[in-house]
This record gives structure tokens, sequence and C-alpha cells, in this order.
């Protein structure tokens, strides 16, 4: 990257260099609103058409909302000046080893999210009521598996990370890289809307960022992000081929597990899955090491408040985040 932070005279136009964080805000916006809209499409066209073929139509009208609403927006920004976008959202090529080892920590990242979401589970159950089914459809037939690696892994792998860790972590960082990196992550988590899934949306936030900044590429949060969607449809695809058919059970998840030795018994995998994706990590940064030492990203910029626009449009993508937290909240309680 040539963009420096620190810098007054950045290259270009400086209202042009990168994206601000009062553009990243909008895109964040319309990204939610498009979330906020969808369902009431989607119940427009199963009240126009029932069932006929709703499997598909939900594919389609999915991948329209991320076309529509997250892809154009971005491409409509970078337009403007699309070398110097390209350059701060880091549309970088890189290495075969870095994409090779990009992989593998995402597959290590399902294991370690599989484990972090079963006990958040747990506590939310324990503490809060029961959580309701609200992951996605399991494909059943390797035809319905490969439109959804298509519709749930692909699209959204690219689609978000061109908003999450292309245009977001790039405005943030003029507070910093490692500041922006989590900004990005709780955004990110932020937009998925579901209390089940904050631990481990948080933690793939957080290393999707790290990975980026380190590789100084989108394109390694691209393959973390898709092989990590499509690794965890597979999963589900295969376990849910091998499972059969079994009587609804009275038990709470917490007892399923076997109480408190069940737990006990999670932490052992889990550190050792926890060291794997470190060491992984640390290799993925070695790169940047040996090219660019021990700097990390970019330091802050000067400080500087922030103006009543971006206050405004943070405040209504979040107006939306918090009613999508507060009905799922009402639905684990039992309220709704």
């Amino acid at each position: 990257m040539n963009v420096n932070f620190t810098l007054r005279n950045m290259p270009r136009d400086p209202e042009k260099a990168k994206p601000s964080i009062f553009a990243a805000s909008v895109l964040f916006f319309i990204g939610m609103t498009g979330l906020y809209v969808l369902p009431f499409i989607m119940a427009l066209i199963q009240l126009l058409f029932g069932s006929f073929m709703i499997s598909e139509l939900t594919g389609i009208i999915e991948s329209m909302y991320y076309i529509v609403f997250i892809v154009l927006p971005i491409f409509l920004y970078a337009k403007r000046d699309m070398a110097s976008c390209a350059d701060v959202m880091r549309i970088n090529p890189m290495s075969l080893k870095s994409a090779l080892l990009c992989v593998a920590a995402s597959l290590l990242s399902v294991y370690l999210t599989q484990i972090l979401t079963l006990v958040w589970s747990v506590l939310i159950e324990l503490f809060i009521g029961t959580p309701p089914d609200t992951g996605f459809a399991i494909p059943t037939t390797a035809s319905s598996l490969a439109s959804s690696i298509l519709f749930i892994a692909v699209l959204p792998g690219i689609s978000e990370e061109l908003l999450f860790r292309g245009a977001i972590l790039g405005a943030w960082e003029e507070k910093g890289s490692k500041k922006a990196i989590v900004i990005s992550s709780v955004w990110f988590m932020l937009m998925h809307g579901t209390l089940m899934g904050m631990p481990a949306q948080l933690l793939c936030g957080i290393i999707l960022g790290i990975i980026v900044v380190s590789t100084d590429s989108l394109f390694g949060g691209m393959i973390f992000h898709t092989v990590y969607n499509a690794a965890t449809l597979i999963l589900a695809f295969v376990l849910n081929q091998q499972t059969q058919p079994r009587i609804e059970s009275t038990q709470t998840m917490y007892e399923s597990i076997g109480g408190v030795p069940g737990l006990l018994q999670l932490i052992m995998p889990a550190a050792v899955f926890t060291l794997l994706l470190i060491f992984v990590i640390k290799a993925i940064d070695s790169e940047r090491i040996k090219k660019k030492g021990y700097i990390f990203g970019y330091p802050p910029a000067e400080r500087r408040e922030f103006t009543f626009a971006e206050y405004t449009v943070m405040g209504a993508g979040f107006s939306i985040v918090f009613m999508n937290y507060l009905e799922d909240l009402l639905a684990i309680m039992g309220w709704i």
C-alpha cells in the first residue's frame, strides 16, 4: 500500500484517496437496510408463489441482496477514484503459500468456532432462554449443496470482505490498523444480528482483519471467509446424511452435553486448535515481517473529532442493529 495515514499530503485528492469513515458508515447502513428489507421481500414472494420453487427463489433473492446492497454501492463509491480505493482496500495479489495458509486457518477456525458456539449456546440457554433455530437450511442433496456453496459461501465471502475488510477497515485505519481491525470485526458481528453467533463472528472478524493486514491483500480474507462458509456447509451436509431421525428429546442442551464434565472435556481440543490457529496466523504474518519488519499495519493519524454527519449515519445503522438484536433476544426469551 502507498497510503500513509500519518501524512497530510496523501496521494491524489485527499478527499478521494481513501474511503472515509462517513462513506464506510453509509455503506454499512445500506447493508443493514438490505437485511431489514430482505424478510419482507421473501414474505411477499411466498405470498405470491406459495411454496413453489421457494428454495430456488430464496437463493436468487439472497444473491441479489449481496449484489444490490453491498457490491454495487461499494463499486459506485470506488468508481470516483478506483485506483486509490483499490489501494486502500488492499486489492493486491498474494502468494500461493499465504493462500494455502489462509485455507488452513479457515478450517481450524471452523472447529474452534463450533466449540465456542456450543459453549455460548449453553450459557444463553442457562441464563436467558432457549435459543431459536436461526441457522441456514442444511442441504440434503449434492445439487442443493453446490447451490448453497455458491449463495452462502462464495458470494458472501467476496461481498462481505469488500465491505468489512475493504471499505470499513480501510476507512477506520485513520485510527490505526489495530483499532480498525477491532471496529470492523464488531461491525461484522453486528451485521449478522444474532446473539447465538456473536462470539464466533467476532473471533472470525478479528482473524480476517489480521490476515488481510498481514498479507496486505483482501484476497486473503475472501479465501478464509469462503472456505469457512463452505466447510461449515459441507460439515453440516455430511453430518445430516449420517444422522438418523431422532425422537424429540426433552433434555436441555446443557444436559445433552453432559453438564459441567462435558463442558470441561471441550477445553483440551479447543486449546489445541487455538494453538494451531495461532501458529498458522504467525506463519501468515511471517512474510510481512520479512518484507516490512515488525511494524503491523499503520499507526493512527492525528486525532480528530467525528462530524455530525458521521454520528448521524452511524446511529442510523446501529438503530437497525438494535432492532435486530432486540427481536432475537425476545425470541430467545420466548416473548415472541
